[in-house]
């Protein structure tokens, strides 16, 4: 059965059953189509063999002729559409435009308003998805959310979400003027409202794609990249946000809590040395919207080092990297509990320093130094003696080497005490230096030892002689003696 009110309603009908018709022409060109429910002027005008249409509204689904399974709200709602099936339109002129897409639901005055051949789409508000023509599978909520974007598989929730996004795929934009700069973009994440992407001076030749903001104001302008909350400087945002892990009220720009280790960092590389950071510190004066340059005595790198004593979390001390000017030199500091004295520094020349900043020696030590074990030197800078040992060495008597020490009062090649005391000692080379010395003193032990042979030879002739005199002596007494007492 049928139920036509109006004049022309139903107007060439033939043997369709089940079809409400209301209004001026209302389905007027309907043959066998059935189910249909068309109320207002015009309404289903074209409809010839589509059936299960709900259109409400002058003019609604006017052109339609073989669509099925669509329900059209609002003056002109899909009025275009003509063989496109399962569409839902709610409000004035909501997917005006439509011919063939399908699985659409547009709800809001003219929401969709362009979409012709648009495929599963899902526009919600004023104006949403308004210039939208064959983009397929894009959803958009919000008063003229994605209001000029063609292309496939964004999702825009907030009013103006998606603004500007033209050929861009793939994007999702949440709050309001979310991703507003976003145009021929693809496949970036904006949630919160402004959140936004910075495009570059040539979008369409070095597109930002595959990036993500979180937070209100948050802003990003590089591929693949993240960035959690508003960049102070840059969208009208004017503080730092700060980012907290297993805490509620972060007090720095990254605040992790927890018991566990607070991260693992893992580098991987192509064949071949890698020398990728896992850290990466950078310091500029200024801000980081007008930055200048650094001056000598900047840290450009600082980690603190706290403990929790009496309820509080007073300095241990902290490891940093100070630069000593402005041509790439630095020094590497380990500081004191007071963030200021340095107990030990590493210049980038590879000097060290304890007890001083101003290393200028491999090991340079202000104070006394305690070892426990052996100090192994590896070859001397300077020759060993052992030319002391050659036959053209000259030995300096000893009558002029005691003339040279009561005068100098030092050895020959051994600097003084005003010069130690002034300069220091060079180890390295005053070990060689008494080594020399002692090498000289085994040689004038050797010729003394010689000399003390050939005396003590002579002594021993010597003690023969006077033995053989004694000898001689004391036959001439007894031979005296006899004479004398042969001559009483």
């Amino acid at each position: 059965m049928n139920s036509f009110f109006g004049r022309n309603a139903g107007h060439s009908h033939t043997t369709g059953n089940g079809n409400s018709f209301f209004g001026y022409w209302a389905g007027a060109s309907n043959t066998t189509a059935f189910s249909n429910s068309f109320f207002g002027g015009a309404s289903g005008y074209s409809n010839t063999t589509g059936q299960y249409n709900s259109f409400f509204g002058s003019t609604a689904g006017f052109y339609n002729t073989t669509g099925s399974n669509n329900s059209f709200f609002g003056r002109a709602a899909g009025h275009n559409n003509t063989a496109a099936s399962d569409n839902s339109f709610f409000g004035f002129e909501a997917g005006y435009g439509n011919t063939v897409g399908g699985n659409n639901a547009f709800f809001g005055k003219r929401a969709g308003y362009a979409n012709t051949s648009g495929w599963e789409n899902c526009f919600f508000g004023h104006s949403a998805g308004i210039a939208n023509t064959t983009g397929g599978n894009n959803s958009f909520f919000g008063w003229s959310a994605g209001p000029v974007s063609v292309a496939h598989g964004n999702s825009f929730f907030g009013a103006s979400a998606g603004l500007a996004t033209t050929t861009g795929g793939y994007n999702t934009a949440v709050g309001l003027n979310a991703g507003a700069h976003d145009t021929v973009e693809s496949g970036n994440t904006f949630l919160g409202a402004y959140s936004d992407l910075d495009p570059g001076a040539s979008p369409g030749q070095s597109p930002v794609n595959y990036a993500t903001a979180v937070g209100y104001g948050s802003y990003v302008g590089r591929s693949n990249s993240v960035v959690l909350g508003g960049v102070r400087g840059f969208n009208n945002i004017v503080v730092e946000t700060n980012v907290g892990i297993g805490t509620h009220s972060p007090d720095r720009q990254l605040v992790v809590e927890g018991s566990q280790a607070l991260g693992r960092f893992r580098r991987y590389s192509q064949a071949g040395p890698s020398f990728a950071p896992a850290f990466l510190f950078e310091r500029a004066r200024g801000t980081n919207t007008a930055p200048v340059d650094i001056t000598a005595g900047d840290y450009l790198g600082k980690v603190q080092f706290r403990g929790r004593v009496g309820g509080n979390m007073p300095e241990y001390g902290a490891l940093t990297f100070i630069a000593t000017d402005t041509q790439q030199n630095g020094r590497f500091s380990f500081v004191d509990r007071d963030l200021a004295t340095e107990r030990m520094v590493v210049l980038n020349t590879g000097n060290v320093g304890i007890g001083t900043n101003a290393p200028t020696e491999r090991l340079d030590v202000l104070g006394n130094v305690r070892v426990r074990g052996s100090i192994v030197y590896g070859a001397p800078a300077v020759p060993v003696p052992d030319y002391v040992f050659e036959p053209d060495f000259r030995l300096m008597p000893l009558p002029e080497l005691e003339q040279y020490v009561r005068s100098e009062k030092h050895l020959p090649n051994i600097p003084n005490a005003r010069e130690i005391q002034a300069n220091g000692v060079n180890l390295g080379e005053f070990q060689m230096k008494l080594l020399e010395k002692i090498e000289e003193l085994t040689l004038y032990t050797v010729e003394q030892a010689k000399m003390i042979d050939r005396q003590s030879g002579q002594i021993q002739t010597q003690g023969k002689q006077i033995e053989s005199q004694r000898n001689q002596i004391e036959a001439l007494k007894q031979a005296v003696k006899q004479l004398l007492t042969e001559r009483r």
